[in-house]
């Protein structure tokens, strides 16, 4: 990140100060100070500040939004697409520590580690944080085979505060369940490296991928959308001359323009690789090609949950001890059927096809041998 020899107050002040993030500032610079700016202590500190300044009740979202508005220099911005945040605003670009705004639309984050420590708070919405662990097998460049299982999941609110571990310290998903939902976080520069995970598989993230990857990309889904004749040889001749990470993305960007499996099958052969992943992310596409669902244009928030629900996998005494905690004057029974009608009703959803809807299925059957369709209170789902 270039400063241009600046400090990070002189592009607060560029930014037209915002007294809730020059506080926040100050006592992180003091309190880190103390700490000899121990990276292991870190995320502490970012918590215990973050918890003392209540951003959520203050009008900080209305605040940046205002004075981003009116900035003549905003300070340099950690990333300029959206690929995480929809978008991402720095509001503080420090030499030792960065502050960040998310605005979220979309309703999930993929599962991802952090190459990074510090902590976040959601200032706006609600959300499902699902915690992971990942076991490892073989590794071949930035790919490892082995196996990822859910460890826990909560919901989250206004206010709540998370610490951010690094590496594999922290793997994590959180579902977006508003329609906004914004959060920030104060964190440390970039210590790792950042991964993104699949049942199977641990991948380094594509923000990593060659200039010369992300190029073929973009020539990649040129001539998928405008089915050219040198598609399949162009994509096969690209994965011959590309190590196993870029031949991973190459294979699964192109799988998200085509969502044709067939076609994976064919250019694999063609190129005449024989990849030791390659039997997983099949396997991956697979699974996601029997989901017709999509999740973007649902805005409604028990709806996502729903859907966060049956995505997450969880077993039906998880399933019922969230809904429950989310619409505690219904039955969880009562709720999910409710959701369901709504999602088919609309017609965003079809069960028909989805095997992810098991578990689901199962907690709707087992709920009614529970009788927990009976309530005493009546009230509107959320």
């Amino acid at each position: 990140m270039a400063h241009m020899n600046r400090t990070g107050n002189d592009y607060l002040a560029d930014f037209v100060s915002l007294k809730e993030i020059t506080g926040i500032v100050k006592q992180v610079n003091e309190l880190w100070k103390k700490e000899d700016y121990s990276i292991g202590l870190f995320g502490k500190i970012a918590y215990d500040v973050l918890k003392k300044s209540e951003l959520h009740k203050e009008k900080l979202i209305e605040n940046v939004l205002k004075k981003t508005a009116q900035a003549k220099l905003l300070p340099p911005q950690l990333s300029m697409e959206r690929n995480f945040g929809y978008p991402p605003i720095t509001l503080y670009a420090g030499d030792k520590f960065i502050i960040d705004i998310y605005f979220w639309v979309d309703p999930h984050t993929a599962v991802h580690n952090h190459s990074f420590t510090g902590a976040w708070v959601l200032l706006q919405g609600a959300s499902l944080h699902n915690k992971f662990t990942f076991k490892a097998g073989s590794t071949y460049g930035g790919i490892s085979t082995g196996k990822l299982s859910l460890e826990s999941s909560e919901l989250i609110k206004n206010g709540d505060i998370n610490i951010i571990k690094p590496d594999s310290e922290l793997i994590h998903q959180v579902w977006h369940l508003s329609c906004p939902s914004v959060s920030l976080v104060i964190r440390t520069a970039i210590n790792s490296k950042l991964r993104i995970y699949f049942p199977n598989l641990e991948v380094l993230s594509p923000e990593y991928l060659s200039k010369t990857t992300i190029k073929k990309v973009h020539l990649m889904q040129f001539l998928a959308e405008s089915a050219h004749p040198l598609e399949k040889s162009f994509i096969a001749n690209s994965l011959k001359n590309s190590d196993d990470f870029n031949s991973f993305w190459l294979l699964h960007k192109y799988f998200g323009f085509t969502k044709n499996i067939s076609k994976i099958h064919e250019i694999i052969k063609l190129s005449g690789q024989n990849y030791p992943w390659q039997a997983d992310l099949i396997e991956l596409f697979q699974s996601s090609h029997q989901v017709n669902l999509d999740l973007r244009s649902i805005r409604d928030e028990g709806a996502r949950l729903f859907c966060a629900l049956l995505f997450s996998t969880l077993d039906t005494e998880q399933i019922v001890k969230i809904i429950k905690e989310y619409a505690p004057d219904r039955s969880p029974l009562e709720t999910a059927t409710n959701w369901i009608g709504r999602l088919e009703k609309s017609g965003l959803i079809s069960f028909s096809q989805n095997k992810n809807i098991a578990p689901v299925l199962k907690f709707l059957h087992e709920a009614g041998k529970l009788g927990l369709h009976q309530t005493t209170q009546s009230a509107a789902v959320n």
